[in-house]
């Protein structure tokens, strides 16, 4: 990220979502070694997936260059969940996670959710960490994927 540009963290749109959905493939990518469409039928779609279902896709834009994303959608009445955090590999520890969170929270807050949930690998260790530094609280480990949480 260029110092001297602000990042911007706006919903995705029709500019920015095949970007949107390259980032996150890469980086499902370089953790798994392969992608697997089937498993992630939400990322041939994002606007139909998310926008028109009522749900947040954030992206990060720095210098109109999609750097981030991250979404929020509806676990129930209370409760968020975020999901698809990615960074671009190339940016990664310049707090652009942390502002896309933060993002994620307003708009949590802003639906009257009282608490947001997420998941990570347990071997994501940078997700790990991130997800701590921003005040989750780990719940559980089931053996394949961490489970944290965090009230509003």
């Amino acid at each position: 990220m260029d110092s001297m540009n602000e990042l911007i963290i706006k919903i995705v749109d029709k500019a920015t979502e095949r970007v949107a959905k390259e980032l996150v493939i890469k980086g499902l990518t370089e953790h798994f070694g392969s992608y697997d469409a089937t498993f992630n039928p939400d990322l041939e779609s994002i606007l139909k997936y998310y926008t028109e279902a009522g749900e947040l896709f954030f992206v990060a834009l720095d210098n109109e260059k999609v750097v981030g994303a991250g979404a929020l959608i509806k676990e129930n009445h209370e409760v968020g969940r975020i999901v698809r955090m990615s960074v671009d590999k190339e940016c990664r520890g310049q707090g652009i996670a942390k502002k896309i969170i933060s993002s994620i929270e307003q708009a949590a807050k802003d639906k009257n959710y009282k608490q947001i949930v997420l998941e990570t690998n347990n071997d994501w260790y940078d997700a790990i960490g991130l997800y701590k530094s921003c005040g989750y609280i780990q719940v559980c480990d089931d053996g394949t994927d961490v489970h944290f949480t965090k009230n509003l």
